[in-house]
């Protein structure tokens, strides 16, 4: 979070390395990456969450993840992804000070 305050150059290292974790096929990488859009998105500089709202396919896309059943946990890490991808459009859409609340 507090790299986003560093320069706008730091903040963008930072979306582009969120951003690849998205693209991956792996639930686990995509729950990380989007756990951090979220914290980002309601304690980090406001030009990230501007960038990210650029980006907002990727998070519909992340909301209706549809990924490969896990042999023993089932669909639950795909949900998670789901869970988080809704959190994290909600959050762009209606703004983090509203979030916070």
């Amino acid at each position: 979070v507090q790299q986003t305050y560093v320069s706008l150059r730091e903040c963008e290292v930072v979306e582009n390395h969120i951003l690849r974790c998205l693209e991956s096929n792996s639930p686990h990488v995509v729950t990380k990456g989007l756990q951090l859009v979220k914290e980002i998105c309601l304690g980090g500089h406001d030009a990230f969450r501007q960038h990210m709202k650029m980006h907002h396919q990727q998070f519909q896309y992340c909301a209706g993840w549809r990924g490969d059943l896990d042999p023993l946990y089932g669909d639950a890490f795909n949900r998670k992804v789901r869970e988080l991808g809704n959190e994290c459009v909600h959050i762009l859409s209606n703004g983090a000070s509203e979030e916070s609340k």
